[in-house]
């Protein structure tokens, strides 16, 4: 049994730190915002709306505190698990 939680303790740590890493490629998000409002695309012709480049600003951010959110937690939990303490998470 000991193996067992060893092993799944480093597998939420392997996972947790892969979902951080994915939270990070988020930040494409934010800078395609910030490209959306910046002078460059504004010379074209035809520029989007400046409310396009604030929401993608704006759901970047927010996906990328969720996902980052969400890997903090699996790796605490992994830790969690390696200390066998907080089974119901609780502070």
């Amino acid at each position: 049994m000991v193996r067992n939680l060893s092993t799944l303790s480093i597998l939420h740590y392997v996972y947790g730190i892969l979902v951080c890493l994915l939270g990070a490629a988020m930040l494409v998000f934010i800078f395609v915002g910030m490209m959306m409002q910046s002078d460059l695309v504004q010379q074209e012709n035809d520029p989007p709306p400046m409310a396009v480049g604030t929401f993608f600003q704006g759901l970047g951010w927010l996906l990328f505190a969720l996902v980052e959110l969400m890997g903090i937690l699996i790796l605490l939990s992994g830790r969690w698990i390696a200390k066998r303490r907080n089974r119901n998470a609780s502070w």
